[in-house]
């Protein structure tokens, strides 16, 4: 789906093109006979496999080799034009595909902006972010949590970041996670209030439960991207962010699919896609609420 308020269209270039497979010339990647039926069309098994699995059986497993659709980390053709098309619906710049869920879509937005000696300022309740993910050099400081609730109080993050500006030493990355379907945040307010005290920090919100949010004309201001177009044209400059939603949580989505959204310049994006090269090969699964914190001021 494509535009915003009652202008909205639906477009699927990377459904229509995966379903294009099943008419082009190709083979199955794995030693099975699930080609299309070709491989056993007229055998013994062709009864076998009908009875056991049903007539469908082809479909169920439509892992293929033959002519690529797109290229994953340099993509030009209907993953491309899919990604344009979601970053237009949820009000990006550009967005990315992230197949192995929110983990790998915030450690993926890490990457992007915490270099050594940079300052990361970590106002994160649910913890899905590890320190443990940027190198040693990086300094880390997490916001205290308020009681009871146990959300980070605001005052006390922008004092950090003001105290910080004022010593020299500004934070480079702020990152933010929405406690919960309610957003927890004021969201426009926080950010005008924070981008007054460091202009040049970049912003890492996971949203992960509240994707669907950017979808409805009340709830779409209050949310992150909503905030981040509001306050870029009151403030007249360009703002560094980025957001992580989970498909799964309140879209109709694959599960363990992650939506990565940049709002920004192209040197972000193009930062990004170089991140996701690096990240996917090494990136372990683990739960991030699991690994030590001994990192954090």
């Amino acid at each position: 789906m494509t535009g915003q308020d009652d202008q909205t269209s639906t477009v699927t270039p990377l459904a229509d093109a995966i379903l294009q497979l099943r008419d082009r010339d190709i083979l199955s990647m794995h030693a099975l006979p699930w080609a299309q039926r070709r491989s056993v069309t007229g055998s013994s098994l062709e009864e076998a496999y009908d009875e056991t699995i049903g007539r469908d059986f082809p479909n169920t497993d439509c892992v293929f080799a033959g002519g690529a659709l797109d290229s994953f980390f340099r993509p030009e053709a209907a993953l491309d034009l899919a990604q344009h098309c979601a970053a237009e619906a949820f009000g990006a710049d550009y967005t990315f595909f992230i197949s192995c869920g929110v983990a790998l879509a915030s450690k993926v937005a890490l990457s992007t902006c915490c270099e050594p000696l940079s300052r990361v300022l970590l106002c994160d309740p649910g913890a899905t972010v590890s320190p443990a993910w940027l190198p040693e050099s990086v300094d880390v400081v997490r916001v205290p949590l308020s009681e009871p609730d146990g959300l980070p109080r605001t005052g006390d993050l922008l004092d950090l970041l003001g105290t910080a500006a004022g010593q020299g030493w500004p934070f480079t990355t702020l990152v933010m996670s929405a406690p919960g379907a309610d957003l927890g945040y004021d969201y426009p307010r926080l950010l005008d209030e924070c981008l007054r005290r460091s202009p040049d920090m970049t912003i890492i919100v996971d949203e992960s439960p509240c994707g669907v949010h950017n979808f409805h004309s009340t709830l779409r201001p209050g949310t992150a991207l909503g905030a981040a177009q509001m306050v870029s044209r009151q403030l007249g400059k360009e703002i560094r962010m980025m957001v992580v939603h989970a498909a799964s949580q309140t879209m109709i989505a694959a599960g363990q699919g992650a939506y990565l959204h940049v709002f920004g310049p192209i040197d972000l994006i193009e930062s990004v896609r170089r991140s996701l090269y690096s990240c996917i090969p090494v990136f372990l699964s683990h739960d991030v609420t699991e690994l030590p914190d001994s990192r954090i001021a």
